[in-house]
């Protein structure tokens, strides 16, 4: 197979340099500037490495969007309901597991409330005492999505973590503890527009003198939307309330519709789920395809039209390919990490980190998108899209107006309230402190990654290969995939695999 190049802006290049370090990684970063990207690359790199992960995330659909992810829960056991920190989970297959990996990633952090956070970090400290360094990832935005938190799960937190009541992670102190390297990108790579680009910053920090540039994208009758544009809502009742008019529509003018059977076996909870059981779809209808198809171009997100249903599969005129698409059923499969034991080449027993398939969820891939909710676009890229703007949390706004790519795609009804518009007090004081630890670790330079006389232990360890890295222009880093780096960086993982580089 032919390799592929990859292509890193100056600040992705230093946080890959961080990430392959070995050290304790926060990686974060405004909408739209790779932060996934990224990740996948690290994790890439480690399996070519052959370097025992856990890639885990606090959500169903955040797991789905992660390369071999499962979700927090599912993997280390915990359960749901506000946690103990302090309870010792003492289930010999949770302890293999975190005993086994040497790199822990957790995505869409904002979202992992401190109760979980600091189970999670009390386990892999308690595996580091038996088997080891081990080296923590962190990834996400705390100005977009924050953990979910209930009138009842408030009281609780309050006494467990007093003036804490929102659930932030990074007001632990077990964040400060593990004394995470951060890595903010700010190079957008989504947007081009440097206008938008700046009034969405504004937007992500809650300056509200913002909004009367994105109402000028407002309309004041919600049917007055341009017809293919994909509703962004802030809760699931919105978002199936338009669906099922356009959907209703469709059928009283006749178009054929069908209904389509999920089947599932094993352990497959709803949040495992990426549509429905029961999949109603209508020719006609706006669809969101919820799987890769690259042999037509098509990846995760991209929308189109139905033009045909069959008995066992549907026909899509997606926007961006140029001839209908037969879309058929797809298993997801459920995952969770296990530790298994086997005899080594040399006669002893031996274990490895595994991914076990615990159950499936087969369904044709796609999912209607005359809307959605706000929180099933997070990581999303749109050419056109309309937000709803009558959303209630911190962040919320933020998310669904960098879902677009351009200005002009954007449609806002009605038009934003002030109150509607806000950023957790909390979040900003913290990305505010992050600042000047940002710069102590970021030097105006390509970074150590880069430089062959850089005096690292990883580099010490390197290959004796001195072909250099070759920067296509100032603004981009060119590397060769898989490996991704010249052989020099090896050295980094190998230090990573020896211990002989920072981590936990």
């Amino acid at each position: 197979m032919e390799e592929e190049e990859r292509t890193f802006t100056p600040g992705q290049a230093e946080a890959m340099d961080a990430l392959l370090s070995g050290r304790n990684v926060f990686l974060s970063g405004n909408a739209g500037t790779g932060k996934s990207y990224v990740l996948n690359a690290f994790i890439e790199e480690l399996e070519e490495r052959e370097v025992p992960y856990l890639a885990m995330a606090p959500t169903g659909i955040a797991a789905q969007n992660l390369h071999n992810g499962t979700t927090i829960h599912r993997t280390l056991q915990v359960g749901f309901g506000v946690l103990d920190p302090h309870d010792e989970n003492k289930k010999t297959l949770t302890r293999k597991v975190l005993n086994k990996a040497e790199v822990i990633i957790i995505d869409e952090v904002s979202m992992c409330r401190i109760d979980l956070f600091e189970r999670v970090m009390n386990m892999v400290l308690a595996a580091k005492r038996v088997s080891g360094r081990k080296q923590v990832v962190l990834v996400g935005d705390f100005f977009q999505l924050p953990p979910v938190v209930t009138d009842d799960d408030r009281k609780v937190l309050m006494q467990l973590w007093p003036g804490n009541d929102d659930g932030y992670a990074f007001k632990s102190q077990l964040w400060k503890g593990m004394d995470f390297e951060p890595h903010v990108l700010t190079e957008v790579v989504r947007q081009s527009d440097p206008e938008f680009i700046g009034q969405l910053n504004r937007a992500r920090i809650g300056d509200r003198d913002c909004i009367g540039y994105f109402n000028e994208r407002s309309i004041s009758d919600r049917k007055r939307a341009p017809e293919d544009d994909l509703w962004l809502c802030a809760t699931n009742r919105m978002a199936s309330t338009i669906n099922d008019e356009r959907v209703g529509e469709l059928e009283r003018m006749g178009a054929r519709a069908r209904t389509y059977t999920a089947y599932s076996y094993g352990d497959v909870k709803p949040s495992d789920k990426p549509t429905d059981d029961k999949l109603r779809l209508v020719e006609g209808a706006r669809v969101m395809l919820l799987a890769n198809m690259p042999d037509h171009g098509l990846a995760n997100g991209s929308l189109g039209t139905i033009s045909e249903v069959g008995a066992d599969s549907v026909i899509v005129e997606f926007d961006d390919c140029e001839y209908p698409v037969e879309v058929t059923e797809k298993e997801w499969k459920v995952l969770k990490s296990s530790v298994r034991d086997f005899i080594g080449d040399d006669g002893n027993p031996a274990q490895e980190l595994v991914t076990d398939t615990v159950g499936s969820f087969t369904q044709i891939p796609l999912r209607l998108a005359f809307a959605i909710t706000i929180h099933k676009s997070q990581g999303q890229t749109f050419e056109r899209c309309a937000v709803h703007s009558k959303v209630f949390g911190a962040g919320m706004l933020y998310v669904a107006l960098s879902r677009c790519t351009t200005f002009d795609g954007l449609t806002v009804w009605p038009k934003i309230e002030r109150q509607r518009l806000y950023a957790n007090e909390s979040v900003i004081e913290f990305y505010d402190s992050l600042a000047a630890k940002v710069e102590e670790v970021h030097e105006p330079s390509q970074g150590a990654l880069f430089d062959a006389d850089a005096p690292t232990a990883a580099l010490a360890a390197s290959t004796e290969s001195t072909e250099p890295m070759k920067p296509g222009d100032e603004d981009k880093v060119y590397i060769k995939c898989p490996a991704h780096i010249a052989d020099r960086v090896r050295g980094y993982i190998d230090a990573l695999m020896e211990g002989a580089v920072g981590g936990v």
